[in-house]
């Protein structure tokens, strides 16, 4: 919320102009304190001009008293006590001259720790006394802003929105100031005039994903549920590692749990959701506010309400390198690569039966749609029916093509050949293979959308989506370079990440957002043969979504 420097930065600072280029006045005593022991005694009533009517000291132990309470401060500052921190910055502060350099930096120092022990009225009195003596314009709009959000602190709303209203901003602050004024409107409960604000923000900057999560959160609020999913998900393409919710930076008592709410909601954990909103509801005191998460609430208990996470099973193998999901989600398959096992799971009986041993380096599993297992390794193909215990083994053609994954439905294998393409060949037939397209030098992985029309792609620098059709390469958002996993069908791909699991259409729009099991690393997922469930798998826990819902 506050833009100061770093309190290393600002009491290094002090500390280095006190010692290397002290000013007059702190290099001599005081006109009105004694300047010669011989020429007079000190008068007891008169004080120095330090700040904080310090008793007058010689310059030299004034400046050792000075160094030894910022170092003092550093030190607790770094050992995050900040209440003796604090206590050693107004010591340090009590020895400056108000209005000089070092009393800046001190007092900025100072602000920042009232603020780390909650205390927004001293931080109040300092900003105004730098305000008032303050010529430098530069930082004139951050000591205003900063009081601003320091009376936002103070719950005094209307002083906040008039100082903030009051120090117009440069362009480049711009987008901060309506950031602010959107959110001072929330903590006022006018979500309307927030969600206004928050697109104010957005047009000067649109991948600024405060606002987009702002923005979700004030639309959800005024009542337009699609327009909060819709910029939730603009949220996600800016910054998919969705860092804006790992800070709580409201005030009110009970928001952070209405923004998890959000997150879960949009995230397809409904339990979660209900969870979050019933917290919100034992703190919230606005009614409008909580009359929109006492609906959501009731929305998500209704019986009308589908849950996308259609069930969840625990896998209690080592390590899965490949899973695949037959057309209903009766049947669930699993390579261990620790067993060298390919395990298949009835969830209609709830029994995980062994089908296929001695089997290593599985790269890539897909049922087809006759509820058959195709199976791809470095060097063979297996086929197995779910019904019985025999499969088919063959073996893969030579290595003019490095055959690394299945198509949706298995009945494909998809490839690079040495000359930088994209190939393909039935499931039977390796050999017949035929180009669907030139692709990035140095691709490492591809998955193919069955119609052979859209392939996503991972290279070691960026990962891309391709319409193959009209010749043309989208790359995925930044923040999606370093992948754990993915998945495609009909052209749709999932893309994993260590903060969830994000669905795109084929022009690269996020179109989901799943979040992965509490405290359990992703290991792999796939779409069923038509498209509809996705199966995914972390660390040892298994679930089914119905990606219809989306």
């Amino acid at each position: 919320m506050f833009r100061f420097i770093r309190l290393l930065q600002m009491l290094g600072i002090a500390t280095l102009l006190l010692l290397h280029n002290p000013s007059e006045s702190s290099a001599k005593p005081h006109a009105d304190s004694t300047t010669s022991s011989a020429k007079a005694k000190p008068d007891k009533k008169k004080k120095s001009k330090a700040h904080n009517d310090t008793p007058a000291l010689s310059p030299e132990a004034r400046q050792k008293k000075l160094v030894e309470a910022s170092r003092a401060c550093i030190e607790a500052n770094q050992r995050q006590l900040y209440a003796s921190a604090r206590a050693y910055c107004e010591e340090a502060l009590s020895l400056t001259d108000e209005g000089s350099e070092a009393f800046i930096h001190l007092a900025l120092a100072c602000i920042f720790l009232y603020n780390k022990t909650d205390e927004p009225q001293k931080a109040l009195v300092l900003l105004d006394k730098l305000i008032a003596s303050n010529k430098d314009e530069r930082v004139a709009y951050n000591l205003c802003f900063d009081r601003g959000m320091t009376l936002i602190r103070l719950h005094r709303y209307e002083d906040a929105l008039q100082t903030l209203n009051a120090c117009p901003p440069d362009e480049a602050d711009q987008g901060k100031h309506d950031g602010a004024i959107a959110e001072l409107y929330m903590m006022m409960g006018d979500a309307e005039k927030a969600a206004a604000a928050y697109d104010e923000a957005l047009a000067y900057d649109n991948k600024n994903s405060f606002a987009w999560f702002g923005a979700m959160a004030a639309r959800m609020r005024a009542g337009r549920s699609a327009d909060a999913k819709k910029a939730f998900l603009n949220g996600v393409a800016v910054d998919p590692t969705l860092a804006f919710f790992d800070v709580s930076f409201f005030e009110p008592e009970g928001e952070t749990y209405f923004h998890r709410a959000l997150l879960m909601l949009f995230s397809q954990r409904h339990a979660d959701a209900i969870h979050d909103l019933e917290e919100n509801l034992k703190y919230e005191r606005r009614q409008p506010y909580r009359d929109i998460a006492q609906a959501l609430l009731d929305m998500l208990r209704s019986p009308d309400t589908h849950d996308p996470r259609l069930a969840t099973w625990p896998v209690l193998l080592n390590k899965v390198t490949a899973v695949a999901i037959n057309k209903d989600a009766h049947y669930l398959a699993y390579a261990d690569q620790n067993t060298a096992t390919v395990w298949l799971f009835d969830t209609d009986a709830g029994q995980l039966s062994c089908r296929i041993t001695n089997i290593s380096n599985v790269k890539s599993m897909a049922f087809d749609d006759q509820d058959t297992l195709h199976i791809l390794t470095r060097t063979h193909r297996y086929a197995l029916s779910p019904n019985s215990t025999d499969y088919y083994l063959y073996a893969n053609s030579p290595a003019t093509v490095a055959w690394n994954t299945l198509s949706d439905n298995g009945k494909y294998i998809i490839g690079i050949n040495g000359l930088d393409q994209l190939v393909k060949a039935p499931f039977l037939a390796p050999d017949h293979f035929e180009t669907i397209a030139k692709i990035p030098t140095e691709t490492q992985n591809v998955l193919l959308s069955d119609d052979a029309k859209t392939a996503f792609l991972e290279t070691k620098r960026i990962n891309i989506l391709t319409d193959i059709e009209n010749d043309r390469i989208v790359s995925t958002p930044a923040a999606t370079k370093f992948i754990l996993g993915m998945a495609t069908s009909q052209n749709r791909f999932a893309i994993a990440l260590t903060h969830g699991i994000y669905i795109f259409d084929a022009e690269n729009h996020p179109i989901a957002r799943l979040e992965p099991h509490p405290n359990e690393p992703f290991s792999v997922m796939a779409f069923d043969p038509t498209g509809r469930y996705l199966l995914t798998l972390n660390g040892t826990i298994a679930e089914v979504w119905d990606t219809h819902i989306f």
